[in-house]
């Protein structure tokens, strides 16, 4: 079962939702926080929510690694690539073995999770600070899962 379920008006509120998203995502991040769930309450299995909101994730990824491309070296770039890549295809494998009842309980979970530490931290995000990762490749082994 995939997509082949939803009759039109969900393509409609999917393609909007989507639209919206992307917005908030290019302002401040978090786009996926939105289709996420709205792909989830249209009936679609957990594990197609999640390879589609990634898969729309990729874009707006896309654009910040061209951006990231021009104000980096070339190595720490290679990295980034192998290590992300390395991540995202780890969770995609083991996300597999995890049934769509208890992925979508994990998800709810780190959904609630999220929006709780973002809802209670009015801090958040209104001092600038320079980012110190001390090991890049980890970070960038753990945004691949994520």
């Amino acid at each position: 079962m995939g997509f082949e379920h939803l009759d039109t008006i969900y393509y409609f509120v999917l393609f909007f939702v989507a639209l919206f998203a992307g917005f908030i995502d290019s302002i401040v991040g978090g786009g996926g926080l939105i289709t996420l769930p709205a792909l989830i309450a249209c009936g679609i299995p957990a594990h197609l929510s999640l390879a589609t909101n990634k898969l729309q994730s990729v874009f707006g990824s896309f654009t910040a690694t061209l951006t990231y491309f021009k104000s980096t070296t070339l190595p720490h770039l290679a990295y980034g690539i192998f290590f992300t890549a390395l991540g995202a295809a780890i969770g995609s494998y083991s996300v597999l073995f995890v049934k769509d009842e208890h992925l979508k309980l994990i998800i709810l979970i780190f959904l609630t999770l999220t929006f709780l530490y973002t809802a209670l931290r009015p801090s958040l995000g209104k001092h600038e600070s320079e980012a110190k990762i001390k090991n890049i490749k980890f970070f960038h082994l753990i945004c691949g899962l994520t």
